[in-house]
Order: structure tokens, then sequence, then C-alpha cells
């Protein structure tokens, strides 16, 4: 924990080194900054997530893919900032500068991450065993949210969740899981 580094903290935390208590430490008292990497932040998100506090990994997925998409994004790239003092981003980017050109994916797969994310949290569909074998359903409705719908591939074939917030507030969830799939 003692790492500058966010990743080193989000590794320690993933692999079980770090007692619940520091990562909660951690993570309550975690803002947002730079360095950070898509690869980190997604992860960060993550335990955000594994630790009920999902508002916090949807803040930093805002923040880092919303941030691309505010700069003109139209794909995900391989590193951001959470500040642009100015409008040219690349010149603001550590590969750029240290390399004076454009050495840096603007369509980069781990930016791809908060697919995952939103699959896993707001239809809140994880796997808990390999191949789909045994599945969670745990959705996650922020307030200001009324609506969710996905499908998820598996092996045994296609999971589709939905949800609705009703006028009285409650959430109804519908779910169409295939055989072979045992919901836990």
């Amino acid at each position: 924990m003692d790492s500058e580094a966010v990743i080193t903290k989000v590794l320690g935390i993933l692999s079980g080194y770090i007692s619940y208590d520091n990562a909660l430490s951690f993570l309550r008292s975690y803002q947002l900054a730079d360095p950070i990497s898509p690869c980190s932040a997604y992860l960060l998100a993550c335990l955000y997530a594994d630790f009920d506090m999902p508002d916090k990994g949807l803040s930093i997925i805002k923040t880092l893919w919303g941030g691309m998409l505010d700069q003109g994004a139209t794909t995900f790239w391989e590193a951001i900032k959470c500040d642009y003092p100015e409008k040219d981003f690349h010149k603001h980017l550590t590969t750029y500068t240290a390399y004076g050109s454009y050495r840096m994916s603007l369509c980069h797969a781990w930016s791809s991450t908060p697919a995952e994310w939103f699959t896993r949290v707001f239809l809140g569909v994880n796997p808990v065993e390999p191949g789909y074998r045994k599945v969670e359903i745990a959705i996650w409705a922020p307030d200001n949210m009324n609506l969710c719908e996905g499908t998820i591939p598996t092996p045994f074939g296609n999971i589709h969740v939905s949800w609705a917030r009703k006028d009285n507030g409650k959430i109804v969830v519908k779910t169409n899981v295939p055989n072979g799939i045992e919901i836990v």
C-alpha cells in the first residue's frame, strides 16, 4: 500500500495480499487522479463494485471513458488523463511527449472494459463457475436509471436480463437463462 502506483494497490487488493480493512480504507479515501491508465481504472471500478460501492466505480468510468468522448473520441484509447489543460490531448499523454509522435493506440482493446463492467454490475450477471455453469444475478439500479437490458453469450446460449423501475419505485427483473446454467 506504500506504492505511489494505483495499479500496485489495486492488484494487491485483487490478489488478496491486502487485508479487507486496508482495502476498504484505501477505496473509501482514494480520489481519482493522474497518472492512471484505463486498465488500472477498470480494475479499480471492479473493486468498487465488489466492495459494494458501484457508484464510485461508475464515477471513474464516467470520468475516464466519458472524458474520451468529451475529447471527441469515436474509439477508446490506450491512455488518458483525467485533466487536459489544453485542447490537444495527445501532447499531454506520456507516450506522445516521450516520442514526439502518436505512439499509442487510439482504438485499444482494454478500453472496451466498461462493457463488461456494465454487464456485471447493471445487469448483475456474474459467473460463479467457469463457463457460466453457475451464475449469480444481482442487478444494481442506480437512482437515476430506470431501465436496463442486455444479453450475455455463454457456452449454453444467451442469458438475457432486463429490469425496469416502475412508477412506485419497485424494480421488476426479468431473466431468460438457458438450460444447463444454474442460478445461485
